[in-house]
């Protein structure tokens, strides 16, 4: 069990508590396991653990005045300005990252092959985002809160071989490689704007339009009957781009930029890498 207390967050806000807990068991211990002589270690694990994360800048609880000078000159100095106190998030705290994980351990061919892989689920209970959206009126930066739940599934390998020959030679190779995906599972965004995080978003979602390729011709471009003045008002020509209507409208919009109308705009990829993997070896 950890206690953790982090001064990034106001006083009432700063603790928390995060337990954790495993179990094992190795299988190949039992006297009924019938491939001793290959398999000196299959140990089963199940892990349940909570951990906090702080990420965030530090004291977004105390309201801050920030200096500057103006651009022009009163007298024959430029004056020195004070602005409006920052907006504050005094109820900001830690989040709470709750993570289960099944795994195996194995050693095989008496201990030269090693094999470890597991498969978790994290569940971020209090996610540190954007504040609600608020109109522009509002005049300021909304703080940040925690106000939203995340989940991330993913998986990983690792295989390790490692044999000593005759005469003091030795040799070893590793090979892992993992994923993982992370989605919001809840947030307060009723409008489920793409500005911020929405309900079911994939992170690091990368929205953008769809081409056709290239117009090839004038003649090309006085047939299509698609509307792409969203870009560009102006005469169309050969070279230039020719966008998808992905909604069949006959003109490419971005519809209001929500989760549920967002025109002719789709994910086009994402800023997440996927399937980690990595490679060394070695003699002596």
């Amino acid at each position: 069990v950890r206690r953790d207390g982090s001064s990034r967050f106001a006083k009432g806000s700063r603790w928390g508590t995060f337990p954790s807990v495993s179990l094992g068991y190795n299988i190949a211990k039992e006297a009924f396991f019938p491939f001793k002589e290959k398999i000196s270690m299959m140990k089963f694990r199940f892990s349940w653990g909570s951990i906090g994360n702080q990420n965030v800048a530090n004291y977004l609880y105390a309201p801050v005045m920030s200096t500057g000078q103006t651009t022009y000159l009163l007298g024959s100095d430029r004056a020195y300005t004070i602005n409006a106190p920052s907006e504050t998030t005094s109820g900001l705290t830690w989040e709470k990252v709750n993570t289960k994980d099944i795994g195996l351990d194995m050693y095989v061919f008496n201990n030269k092959l090693s094999i470890t892989a597991d498969c978790y689920q994290s569940d971020n209970t209090a996610l540190i985002g954007p504040g609600v959206v608020v109109p522009e009126i509002y005049g300021g930066t909304v703080p940040k809160a925690n106000n939203g739940t995340l989940r991330t599934r993913g998986w990983e390998v690792q295989i390790n071989w490692r044999q000593s020959l005759s005469k003091g030679f030795a040799y070893f190779a590793n090979f892992n490689l993992s994923d993982y995906k992370s989605v919001v599972t809840s947030y307060n965004n009723p409008l489920r704007l793409l500005s911020t995080f929405y309900e079911g978003e994939t992170i690091g979602e990368i929205w953008g339009y769809r081409t056709d390729g290239l117009f090839q011709s004038v003649e090309e471009v006085d047939k299509r009957a698609i509307d792409q003045k969203l870009f560009y008002k102006g005469t169309w020509a050969p070279g230039d781009l020719k966008y998808r209507d992905l909604d069949g409208d006959g003109v490419i919009t971005q519809g209001q930029k929500k989760a549920d109308d967002h025109g002719d705009m789709t994910v086009i990829g994402n800023s997440t890498p996927r399937y980690h993997f990595g490679f060394s070896a070695g003699a002596s």
